[in-house]
């Protein structure tokens, strides 16, 4: 019914389906996790599953309902393995701790790749310049192998 009435009184953009839900005495906030947690329940193709979330605690049903919440924080609410609003809390905590922690082992993996192509490059340049270096060297040691040769023909 929320979502229904959300859908033709929301086209105006002038804040009537708040203004109808207020009337009802039911709150923005409330009204917008009603219908989150509906579209969640309809998205769902199996019934177990579906009556699963229908008897979670209204305010753990809302939660999963949230695109934000992984996937594998809402099987385990489902599963049970999950009860509380402080247990739902703490996970999802954790695994952003964990993501934090990849992002940052990601960004200092990326930082030692870019240390390691400079360095690289360096090595590279210093290796040509040696090359150069060993041609210019035997091309005077053949210039000076020549002027020898030519001073020992003077004498």
């Amino acid at each position: 019914m929320l979502l229904e009435a959300q859908e033709k009184l929301s086209n105006n953009k002038t804040g009537v389906f708040i203004k109808w839900a207020e009337s009802l005495g039911i709150k923005k906030d409330n009204a917008y996790r009603y219908i989150n947690r509906y579209k969640y329940i309809v998205a769902i193709r199996d019934n177990i599953t579906v009556a699963k979330v229908e008897s979670l605690p209204f305010s753990l049903s809302y939660e999963i309902a949230k695109d934000s919440v992984p996937q594998s924080i809402r099987e385990k609410v489902i599963n049970g393995e999950i009860k509380t609003i402080k247990e739902f809390r703490s996970e999802l905590k954790e695994i952003k701790n964990k993501a934090e922690e990849v992002i940052q082992e990601a960004e200092i993996v990326e930082n030692y790749e870019e240390k390691i192509k400079i360095q690289f490059e360096v090595v590279v340049n210093a290796l040509s310049k040696a090359e150069e270096v060993k041609c210019y060297n035997k091309e005077n040691l053949e210039i000076l192998l020549k002027i020898q040769g030519l001073l020992e023909k003077i004498k």
